[in-house]
């Protein structure tokens, strides 16, 4: 009992210290290939696809929203991601797969055009659900797709939302804005195929 006693003790110790080091601490998170899960995503249909960002270069400067690690900040590159991870997983839907398009890129080639954005994100560090022994990262995304034709008619828009979302669990992670922003990169991916499942039918 006592060693169970002094292991739990030493957990709890080793938690503050990688709060106290959260503190103050400011990080940036950008695409990162290796964050992204491999697995389908759906059935693969014919064509290819073109995905425009409106602000490629949108950065989101946040804190948490919990009390643990409240003075975190971590700047993430949201245009940059969006751009990535919605470029990988569209991609891997249609047979021809995805490329990246300007406002007045030529569009000939392709079968459809997709806007997604992230209007809202939110994450936390969750020390209470494992008790005080470990921290869960949680994000939370708002996102808005929509989905032009060759002639830049709108024929599809819709939000999509994932609620709080857990990410790995873990006692000490030094890389806390990773543990983030991974989480991130496998929620874009799940809306995105979401998105897919709904606008597909109208093509």
């Amino acid at each position: 009992i006592l060693l169970l006693s002094r292991m739990s003790l030493t957990k709890k110790l080793l938690i503050s210290v990688m709060l106290l080091f959260l503190v103050g601490c400011a990080a940036d998170a950008t695409y990162r290939e290796t964050f992204l899960e491999r697995r389908s995503q759906g059935t693969v249909i014919p064509g290819k696809i073109g995905i425009r960002i409106l602000e490629p270069d949108e950065k989101l400067s946040l804190s948490p929203s919990s009390y643990t690690g409240w003075a975190t900040k971590i700047n993430f590159d949201i245009g940059r991601i969006t751009k990535k991870v919605a470029l990988s997983t569209y991609g891997e839907l249609f047979n021809d797969g995805a490329v990246y398009v300007e406002k007045n890129s030529k569009t000939d080639d392709l079968n459809l055009i997709l806007e997604p954005k992230v209007k809202e994100l939110k994450f936390r560090y969750n020390s209470l659900k494992n008790v005080g022994f470990a921290v869960t990262p949680q994000v939370e995304v708002w996102i808005f797709v929509k989905a032009f034709d060759t002639q830049q008619e709108l024929i599809f828009e819709k939000g999509y939302h994932s609620g709080w979302i857990d990410g790995d669990t873990y006692v000490i992670n030094l890389d806390y804005n990773g543990a983030i922003n991974k989480t991130l990169h496998v929620i874009l991916q799940d809306l995105f195929a979401k998105s897919f499942n709904d606008f597909k039918n109208k093509l």
